[in-house]
């Protein structure tokens, strides 16, 4: 299959075996800041590594559409350092993925998780098994979207869902690629994989098959310019630093 990239020369899409669906950020945040967020319209600070993780974009869609009320504290070296912002009250919101990184938050009792992006499942977003009652972003303000802001949401989704994929080149013999999705196939069943996919990954992995993968990266290449823009002036409007090289791209266009 054939991909047709802006500005880029059409390219034929590796051989998709399966893959790995991104594990799905949730957003956790102190409750007594929520609180007084929505009683005072006194802002929530968001500790974030850095604007181009797209799991952190989160906020601004709850800005957009929510009336949240966000500040960002930004440069943040890592998951461990934003856990430990939050426990230590420099920040009032923050994204992980991991339910390891979540564990000692939630255990404090003064955090909750408010919104998780989801994961690609069976060709939907859907909620993590393993927090099957926090809403997904797309359920919160689905109803709210329209016109462009519904297509740039649906694509900035696409962008969230796809995590590690298998693939051959373009070319391959179709036995060969018969035999590779069938060893993946396998693989998903076998308890000594299960037992280092849940140690690697988390309990609610979520393995893709190889038609979920494609969709998804076909989606992510044909993302129109107007969708990412609608992004970038997002990110500008609540203050979400933009890298250097997006605001030029932006200035192009």
């Amino acid at each position: 299959r054939d991909v047709a990239v802006t500005g880029v020369q059409t390219c034929a899409l590796p051989i998709l075996i399966g893959g790995v669906a991104s594990t799905g950020t949730v957003l956790v945040a102190n409750k007594a800041a929520l609180e007084r967020m929505a009683a005072t319209g006194s802002p929530i600070a968001v500790a974030q590594v850095g604007g181009a993780r797209t799991g952190a974009q989160m906020p601004l869609w709850g800005a957009q559409y929510l009336n949240w009320k966000i500040k960002w504290v930004s440069g943040y070296q890592g998951t461990a350092a934003l856990t430990l912002a939050m426990l230590k009250a420099e920040s009032d919101m923050t994204d992980t993925a991991g339910l390891a990184n979540l564990k000692p938050l939630l255990e404090d009792g003064r955090f909750v998780v408010v919104v998780q992006a989801g994961v690609f499942r069976d060709g939907s977003v859907q909620r993590r098994s393993a927090l099957p009652d926090v809403p997904t972003m797309g359920e919160l303000i689905g109803p709210k979207l329209s016109g462009l802001g519904k297509a740039a949401f649906e694509s900035w989704q696409s962008t969230i869902q796809i995590g590690k994929f298998f693939a051959l080149p373009p070319g391959t013999p179709k036995e060969y690629v018969d035999a590779y999705r069938t060893a993946f196939r396998k693989a998903a069943d076998d308890p000594e994989f299960k037992a280092a996919a849940v140690a690697q990954l988390d309990d609610d992995y979520v393995l893709m098959a190889p038609d979920d993968v494609t969709r998804i990266i076909q989606q992510m290449a044909a993302t129109p310019e107007e969708h990412l823009k609608f992004l970038l002036d997002m990110r500008e409007k609540y203050g979400l630093p933009v890298p250097k090289e997006e605001k030029d791209e932006k200035s192009k266009s």
